[in-house]
């Protein structure tokens, strides 16, 4: 009887494992709701194998099925008490689930049964790490050595702990153990390259990973390291070659993908980053961080429906990301994507209000028609965060001691992404010729693509010396910059598409100023200046920009007097544009249109029969949307005409069939309004209450058209519409502006020039008496020595 009955005790022991057995295969085969039923079953009976309820626990833990794993690890304990592995084990599944009390209390629940086991030790390390408490973390994983010091898991979590105290040479210690333990820990090893990097010792890092690639070469993480690596030294190419090598070896790897599509974007090679961010995503639908690459790569390309698409799969994914809201709200606007903008723009604004809009560029904000001043300012604060450098890595410039009487050359150094056939270029071309070579020496900073035109070669030939700083990192730029002992580095960028103000954050140079490239504040403590005139940046909203503010006495915006507008004029017909109707225009990049404004325009060819609307073709999909709104006001779709990009010559000569440029609010016209007066045609604009909304009223009023500028929507709209049908008041208009554009200051680049030259000598003076940095205005100053 005795025997029958331990035979049936044995067949139900069978019957529980192989339930246990059930349970993993269905976790292994990806049916976790049937893993997890049959797991609560298994719990639910009477079972007392510990051992196959541990091994069940962990493999539900693998699975990241967290609960479970914790109860079934839980009811191993109730069996064994004593189990101090099970307690270790447990207390790792309470850790990911963020149950750090308990957690710790697990531990040294085991610690009390059995002193002398050092996992448990390195366990209850992990979770005061977590908690915050370094110091009790320190203390165990020291305790857990104490016991067996060729605890390799100690001396790993030891030395990550260590370098995240900035204990740099202590952690290299640590991790040089695990190595002399286990040989082939390849965690150990990139651990120490991570610290190498951390310390600048980067051709050593480089080293070291060489020869841990030729005791290796099939070992991804090698290349991938070696790639880190290689790009912190601005040795691009290898990088991108070192990943490709890692890719062979593990071509799923996600963040190996993502970083070369980082790469490849900075070399400018975008399909390749595109294909490189699609992938990782084929490989994982849900990888955030490639479909915002993706997202962000798309629209450099211009293709935005796509570019829209990969931003609301990463909101759908997390609804809480900064940056793909922003993205999304910016990419709304250039696709003139107008239903529930509204809501978008007010989702934007919250975040900043929330101080949550870390990740969010501030450009956006320029162009949201209900940002403020102090909007503005807070995105930029918060964005600029993420440039910080330490103290100590920070170049010093200690104010030089200049004699009486002694004079110098001021090196100025112009950094941009835009040295060549770009916006920036052809406004200030002729300045970089222009400047003064007795007092002044001029070096351009370039990171731009070689586009091989003319205006590439122009500007190449324009300065004293041209530095390409493409390859470059950041660290080893700045370096350059600083040994050329620049006195005035000027960011022509600022938070623009390929900025790279992280050379800023080291204080490149003594002076550093916000200058062109971005109408705002760069909230950077590392930006000493912004250049601005008294319309775009008025002495009273000092307080909302992070520099001092200096203004010059006309407009802030050089032109460039050699552009040319080509003889070979395209016919109405060519253009799209019916013979003898009225033509409003506006080139300006679509993001800068509104609803508000819209409605105007609308109005606007409702009043003037047989009037159109000629626009830029700028993106895929505007065109319909504009078409589909004007169709919504009543107005048919056919009078808006939509013009392709060509080239600046053959641009500006098909200015001739417009009759009358209408600016936009808040962001106005930039460069297409200077492009616009230099061709000829009137604009009508509205005085904003930001940089960005007060440039076209400053080129207006500095060409001596101060009639142009309105200062209400309503005031607007009556002034276009009173040019438009009162041909004689528009006559007058464009005779007065042929008349003033080679005589008024905006396109005298002569005068600019020096007068952008004594506000550099003035930021010089500045520094040299060893004040910080203070606003003036140049029209204050004593006029320049001869």
């Amino acid at each position: 009887m005795a025997v029958k009955q331990a035979a049936k005790s044995s067949g139900a022991r069978v019957h529980r494992l192989s339930e246990i057995d059930m349970a993993v295969h269905l976790f292994h085969t990806g049916k976790m709701v049937q893993a997890e039923a049959t797991s609560r079953a298994i719990l639910a009976g009477a079972t007392n194998d510990a051992q196959g309820l541990h091994r069940l626990g962990m493999v539900a833990d693998h699975f990241k099925r967290h609960h479970i794993a914790a109860e079934l690890i839980g009811r191993v304990i109730a069996l064994r008490p004593k189990d101090v592995q099970a307690h270790t084990n447990l207390s790792g599944v309470l850790r990911v689930m963020g149950r750090l009390a308990e957690a710790a209390e697990v531990c040294r629940r085991a610690i009390a049964v059995r002193p002398d086991f050092p996992e448990t030790y390195t366990s209850l390390g992990q979770v005061l790490r977590d908690q915050g408490l370094f110091a009790d973390a320190l203390a165990a994983y020291r305790s857990a050595i104490a016991l067996d010091p060729n605890h390799a898991a100690a001396h790993l979590n030891l030395g990550l702990l260590l370098s995240e105290l900035d204990e740099l040479d202590a952690a290299l210690a640590e991790f040089q153990e695990v190595t002399r333990i286990q040989p082939n820990s390849v965690d150990a090893h990139r651990r120490i390259v991570g610290i190498l990097r951390k310390k600048e010792q980067l051709e050593q890092a480089a080293d070291y990973l060489r020869r841990a690639i030729e005791e290796d070469p099939h070992q991804s993480v090698y290349h991938a390291e070696l790639a880190l690596t290689l790009t912190s030294q601005g040795r691009l190419l290898e990088a991108v070659e070192a990943y490709r090598k890692a890719l062979a070896f593990r071509s799923d790897d996600t963040a190996v993908l993502n970083n070369l599509g980082n790469l490849l974007d900075e070399l400018g090679r975008l399909d390749e980053a595109a294909a490189a961010y699609q992938f990782s995503v084929q490989v994982d639908p849900q990888n955030i961080t490639a479909l915002s690459n993706l997202g962000i790569v798309l629209r450099k390309k211009n293709r935005i429906r796509e570019a829209i698409g990969a931003f609301r799969k990463v909101l759908a994914l997390n609804p809480a990301s900064a940056a793909a809201l922003g993205e999304l709200y910016q990419l709304r606007l250039a696709a003139c994507d107008w239903k529930g903008i509204a809501d978008d723009e007010a989702a934007v604004l919250h975040l900043c209000h929330q101080q949550s809009a870390h990740d969010m560029p501030p450009f956006i904000l320029l162009a949201a028609p209900n940002a403020t001043a102090a909007d503005r300012m807070n995105g930029a604060l918060l964005w600029t965060g993420k440039y910080r450098v330490p103290e100590s890595r920070r170049f010093s410039h200690p104010a030089p001691f200049i004699s009486k009487g002694q004079k110098r050359k001021i090196r100025v150094g112009y950094l941009s992404a835009d040295f060549y056939n770009h916006a920036t270029a052809f406004l200030a071309a002729e300045l970089f010729e222009r400047h003064d070579r007795s007092r002044f020496d001029i070096i351009a900073y370039s990171h731009s693509k070689d586009d091989h035109s003319a205006m590439r070669q122009r500007l190449v030939q324009a300065f004293d010396e041209f530095v390409d700083i493409s390859l470059m990192g950041h660290p080893e730029a700045a370096q350059r910059i600083n040994n050329d002992r620049i006195d005035i580095l000027i960011d022509l960028k600022g938070h623009t598409q390929d900025a790279r103000t992280q050379i800023f954050a080291y204080r490149s140079a003594p002076i550093q100023v916000n200058y062109l490239g971005y109408p705002g504040t760069m909230g950077a403590d590392f930006i000493d200046y912004i250049i601005g005139d008294p319309t775009v940046t008025p002495m009273d909203q000092q307080s909302y920009y992070k520099e001092r503010i200096v203004q010059l006495p006309h407009c802030y915006q050089p032109n460039d007097t050699k552009r040319d507008i080509s003889l070979e004029v395209p016919t109405r017909v060519e253009c799209g544009l019916p013979e003898g109707a009225f033509v409003f225009c506006c080139f300006n990049n679509t993001y800068k249109l509104i609803p508000a404004l819209f409605d105007i325009w609308m109005r606007l060819l409702k009043a003037v029969p047989g009037s159109v609307l000629w626009l830029i073709e700028a993106n895929d999909v505007v065109k319909h949307n504009l078409r589909s709104e004007a169709a919504a006001r009543g107005v048919d779709p056919a009078r808006l005409v939509f013009a392709l990009k060509m080239p600046v010559p053959k641009h500006l000569a098909r200015h001739c069939h417009a009759d009358l440029f209408l600016d936009t609010l808040p962001y106005n016209a930039h460069t297409t309004a200077s492009d616009a007066l230099w061709a000829g045609l009137p604009i009508v604009t509205c005085l904003g209450d930001s940089f960005a909304g007060r440039v076209a009223a400053s080129l207006l009023r500095s060409i001596g058209m101060p009639e142009l500028v309105t200062f209400t929507l309503e005031e607007y709209e009556g002034l276009a519409l009173k040019l438009a049908t009162q041909p004689s008041m528009l006559s007058d208009i464009r005779r007065k502006l042929i008349h003033n554009r080679l005589s008024a200051p905006v396109f005298d680049i002569e005068t600019y020039s020096r007068d952008l030259e004594r506000a550099y000598t003035r930021m010089v003076e500045i520094w040299q008496s060893g004040r910080p940095p203070e606003a003036f205005a140049v029209a204050d100053l004593e006029p320049a020595e001869e």
